[in-house]
């Protein structure tokens, strides 16, 4: 079964129009030798009105190492009159012949009994005619008579010049129009090699619609050029100018070499190339290194096990599309993994079918991958040799891109996973031109790199913001009923016990008359007490003035210090070995003369030595133990004081003593009512409530919108993260607006925006879903949550804004209840978590990040169907990404509906094979056949013949590839044929 040489359908020059010793004379011999060494591996001998030149060269043992093919050329009864040829020309056009050899009896026959006109308009049968450069024939009655042969369509073809000699392209497509179309829509294949006609006639026109084709003609036509050789001497595939010289210039059919891959251009019109070589061969011998020639598996050298497996398995691999078909545990996914291990694909080994630890790689009885080893050849001749049992090595360069079933199907799972946009960032890199990668390896490092200084402010800013939400919690905690209930408690207090100490006030004693001496005692007693007066007014004064001079030393210290912290920042900035510096210098720029600074802390220092020195200049006079000091003085001045009371009489002493309790009480007094620097004092809390009650709001509104123009400038900064992701993105967003094919079936875009990113599990952790509030409740709580985040839009400032305004209005207020009744934040709190910790989250926004995304329309992948998932992820694949190594796909049809099969893969597929080699496992006829796989191989594994794997391998229009197809992808014939009754067109 196994037939590892055959590649499939290959591109090869065929020059069908060459004309042999029949029509000009001369030896056959001659004739074939020189079609021996031409450059066209199939010429179709072509001769006027007969096949006799076809019948003699294959009587003499045909061409060696060519094929040929039987071609009878025709002229119609018409005739063409135009401006070169006023007497008019006739129109011609030529039969290519089935050439198996049980076919030209019947074509002879044909040829023979065929009705013509002579030269004197008299109707004969071709065999009969005597002149055959005088016979003409009826187009219409010719296509009947192959009918009637049962040779149209099965063993022959009609070709029709349109833009040369004979060809309809003069016929005036107005007058003549329907005659016009009946020659094209009856033919199969047009002969032209103008680009015009090619595009034209392949209906890839853009000027044109498909409605505008189908009005035309029923089908695409492929458009061939032959030689039209008429010397023996020719070399023959080269085609010729206008003055039938030959140029460097062939027709290239990409099939088989037989009659039945002749038929294949029909069906796919994009199998003829005519010029000086395809874009693929061209592709091929200019990156040898990035085609895979072969892959062969054989058991390890020393192996001894009883199973064949893949021993001597080898299969040459065709350049451009490859399929791999076969049923069930046929071993179709087993190539694919062998292949993409040999090429070193970065896919992770859990991702792989085939070779994993429940199948090939199974350790009991003992692990089958280590008995085998597989060797992938590259065009180049180099080879990968890796036993099946070894894993990629992502040290070493990535050779084969793998989609394996199971990744694809990952991603369709789970489009929020890290693999699919780490896949996104790759193909987004590929694209960025190299000039703009600023030698950066990655995405992701180009973008730390370009992202950096902003990240820098953004971090700023969140230290803004933290600082901010301090201020806020302290206003918000002094906000609460309870806090101000509490104020006025006390401030109740307050006056209560002012006005318990109004009433306790030391009473005058009664005057009684003192003696001389009392009295001369109590001047002097109030002459100290004055003093004592005095200097207790400068102690206060005194230390009002240390503790303003306290806190000026404190804030010039922080000063200082800030500006030497600052200095050693500044200092980094000048250091040559950083990153802005050696960038200047590497462009002979002086980085000082870009930035340069002064930092003077002398007379911050000196300040702060002038205030130390007047610290200690008042504690020395606050010292009790300095008898120069005031605190000495007015221990002397009591004690002076005590002293003298106690020699005053008795009228004296309780004069003396009421004296001492009312400056007690009124010292009390003052204590009690305070001022509003006196915390806990009358006049402070009475100052507090009028705060509360006046001036709260307002500070609290302003530290809200401080917050709130924090936020926007954080948002804006956002915005530049976005920017910078979308200014890398912008070759690949162009190159979508140029595939013109991807826009007008659909609509697909790369976009980046602010997406959140583990923000509930994150909010969780701090909010107790256990606790009174909105978000009481896990299953209530958190479809509360997801109901404010589906309704958010970051896309705006105000949106960006709005969203966390909601949030923190439902964790302020419980939106479970009708009044939606106000709760304390805290009291929602996890234990440990403080309020602080929940605003710096929230308003950091660290949770929205910018995230690149894949579009269908207005669909996120996320809103999309799972088949229209499927079908974006793979065009992202196919399409947009840019690498050029070979690309293997692992059943991409288990994740589409099979609409979305027929319009996006087959399309896009078709598409890329013109850029890189595509090697697919399938069960879809749509990807096999109607991708046009230049290769297909069938699997088997004969299980009962100790699981020996076989393969076939060859183009769609192979007999045996045809049938496989038919049974496998079809299944069976009969099947296929009760499937196409029942379709309605």
């Amino acid at each position: 079964m196994n037939n590892g040489e055959n590649k499939g359908s290959i591109w090869r020059v065929w020059d069908l129009h060459v004309h042999s010793p029949a029509t000009y004379g001369g030896e056959y011999q001659t004739f074939i030798d020189n079609a021996k060494v031409s450059k066209a591996s199939v010429i179709g001998v072509n001769d006027y009105c007969s096949v006799k030149g076809y019948e003699e060269i294959v009587k003499l043992g045909g061409i060696p190492d060519k094929v040929i093919f039987p071609v009878v050329e025709l002229r119609m009864h018409n005739l063409l009159t135009t401006k070169k040829n006023p007497n008019g020309v006739r129109i011609n056009f030529h039969i290519i012949f089935d050439n198996t050899p049980e076919v030209l009896p019947k074509i002879s026959n044909w040829v023979s009994s065929l009705k013509c006109l002579d030269e004197k308009a008299n109707t004969i049968q071709l065999g009969t005619a005597t002149d055959l450069s005088k016979v003409s024939f009826d187009f219409e009655y010719v296509v009947e008579s192959l009918k009637e042969f049962k040779l149209y369509d099965t063993h022959s073809l009609i070709w029709l010049p349109y833009d040369e000699y004979g060809g309809i392209d003069e016929i005036d497509p107005v007058a003549d129009g329907i005659f016009k179309l009946s020659l094209i829509n009856k033919s199969h294949i047009i002969g032209s090699s103008t680009k015009k006609q090619i595009d034209f006639f392949n209906w890839t026109d853009p000027k044109y619609s498909i409605t505008n084709y189908k009005s035309w003609f029923t089908k695409p036509k492929p458009c061939i050029k032959g030689s039209d050789a008429h010397k023996i001497d020719y070399p023959f595939g080269l085609l010729q100018n206008h003055l039938s010289q030959p140029i460097d210039k062939h027709c290239w059919i990409c099939a088989d070499l037989t009659f039945k891959g002749l038929k294949q251009i029909v069906v796919e019109p994009e199998r003829v190339f005519i010029g000086d070589e395809p874009d693929l061969t061209k592709r091929v011998r200019a990156n040898k290194t990035k085609f895979i020639k072969s892959i062969s598996i054989k058991k390890a050298d020393g192996v001894l096990i009883d199973d064949v497996w893949f021993d001597n398995f080898n299969i040459q691999l065709n350049s451009a599309l490859v399929a791999i078909i076969g049923n069930k545990g046929s071993g179709k996914s087993a190539i694919t993994d062998v292949i993409s291990l040999c090429g070193n694909t970065y896919q992770e080994k859990e991702n792989f079918s085939f070779l994993t630890p429940t199948k090939f790689r199974k350790l009991k009885p003992y692990n089958l991958s280590e008995k085998f080893e597989a060797t992938l050849t590259w065009e180049d001749g180099t080879t990968e040799i890796k036993r099946l049992n070894e894993n990629p090595d992502k040290r070493l360069p990535e050779r084969v891109k793998y989609i394996p079933q199971n990744f694809l199907e990952r991603l369709c799972a789970n489009v929020e996973s890290d693999d699919f946009e780490k896949e996104l960032k790759q193909i987004i890199f590929s694209h960025t031109p190299p000039d703009k990668r600023l030698d950066k390896s990655t995405l992701d490092e180009l973008i730390n790199y370009k992202s950096s200084l902003v990240n820098d402010e953004i971090t700023i800013i969140q230290s803004e913001i933290s600082k901010t939400n301090s201020q806020i919690i302290e206003l918000e905690n002094k906000a609460t009923l309870d806090y101000k209930r509490t104020v006025e408690n006390k401030l109740q207090l307050k006056k209560n016990e002012l006005l318990t100490h109004n009433g306790i006030i030391p009473i005058k004693p009664v005057t009684e008359q003192e003696n001389e001496a009392s009295t001369q005692l109590v001047v002097e007693l109030t002459a100290i007490r004055d003093r004592i007066k005095i200097v207790e007014d400068e102690i206060v004064a005194h230390k009002k003035d240390r503790g303003l001079l306290a806190m000026k030393q404190e804030e010039l210290n922080r000063t200082l210090q800030y500006y030497k912290n600052l200095d050693e920042q500044l200092k980094k900035i000048q250091d040559p070995t950083n990153e802005y510096s050696q960038i200047l210098t590497k462009y002979n720029l002086n980085p000082n003369d870009v930035f340069s600074y002064t930092i003077n802390t002398s007379t911050i220092s000196i300040e702060i030595q002038t205030v130390v020195a007047l610290i200690a200049a008042l504690d020395l006079i606050l010292n009790p133990q300095n008898q120069l000091g005031k605190a000495f003085n007015l221990i002397t001045l009591n004690a002076q004081l005590q002293k003298g009371q106690e020699e005053l009489d008795k009228p004296a002493k309780e004069q003396q003593k009421y004296l001492d309790a009312l400056k007690k009480w009124e010292l009390q007094k003052q204590t009690i009512e305070g001022d509003i620097e006196s915390e806990g004092s009358l006049k402070f809390l009475e100052s507090q409530l009028i705060y509360l009650n006046t001036q709260l709001i307002p500070a609290l509104t302003i530290k809200y919108k401080e917050r709130k123009e924090l936020a926007e400038q954080l948002f804006s900064k956002k915005i530049d993260l976005i920017n910078i992701r979308k200014e890398l993105f912008l070759p690949v967003s162009q190159f979508i607006e140029d595939f013109k094919e991807l826009k007008a079936r659909y609509d697909v875009k790369i976009d980046v925006a602010l997406e959140l990113r583990s923000f509930a599990d994150n909010f969780f952790n701090k909010i107790s879903q256990g606790k009174a509030g909105t978000f009481c409740g896990k299953e209530d709580g958190y479809k509360r949550l997801l109901d404010i985040i589906e309704k958010a839009h970051f896309d705006t400032q105000e949106g960006f804004i709005a969203f966390t305004d909601e949030l923190i209005d439902n964790l302020q207020h419980d939106k479970r209840t009708t009044d939606n009744s106000i709760v304390d934040i805290s009291s929602q709190l996890r234990k440990g978590t403080e309020v602080n910790e929940l605003y710096d989250y929230i308003y950091s926004y660290d949770y929205l990040q910018p995230i690149y995304n894949l579009k269908l329309g207005i669909k996120t992948l996320q809103e999309l169907s799972p088949g229209e998932r499927g079908a974006l992820l793979l065009i992202f694949y196919l399409i947009l990404d840019k690498d050029d190594i070979p690309l293997i796909i692992d059943q991409p049809e288990e994740n589409l509906d099979n609409e979305s099969v027929y319009h996006i893969l087959v399309h896009f597929i078709k598409k890329v094979k013109e850029q890189r080699q595509i090697i697919i496992v399938t069960h879809n006829p749509n990807l096999a056949i109607v991708c046009d796989a230049d290769q297909i191989i069938h699997m088997q594994i004969e299980k009962e013949n100790k699981n020996t794997v076989k393969f076939y391998s060859g183009a769609i229009e192979d007999k045996i590839i045809n049938e496989a197809v038919v049974n496998i992808l079809e299944g069976t014939l009969p099947a296929f044929n009760n499937r196409e009754l029942k379709y309605t067109r």
